[in-house]
């Protein structure tokens, strides 16, 4: 139990994988679109806008560093 509590955290991903996944297909599809190359009446490739391929990188970048900073305080606490 004693090492658990220096690895907690790593289970945060797996946790919020599958509502996410869930969250991506029902809900941000929509909102913000796919990654699907658009493209326009004439046959030219418009310009990529953000969509969902953009905002899933910045999710999981933002659960990378908190990870990285609840391991720095963890460690920090021992």
């Amino acid at each position: 139990m004693k090492k658990i509590k220096y690895f907690w955290q790593f289970l945060i991903p797996i946790i919020l994988y599958f509502p996410y996944l869930f969250l991506n297909e029902n809900l941000f599809i929509n909102w913000f679109g796919c990654g699907c190359p658009k493209i326009d009446e004439s046959g030219n490739m418009l310009a990529n806008q953000f969509n969902t391929n953009d905002f899933t990188k910045i999710f999981w970048s933002v659960i990378a560093f908190t990870l990285i900073l609840i391991s720095l305080k963890i460690r920090d606490n021992k």
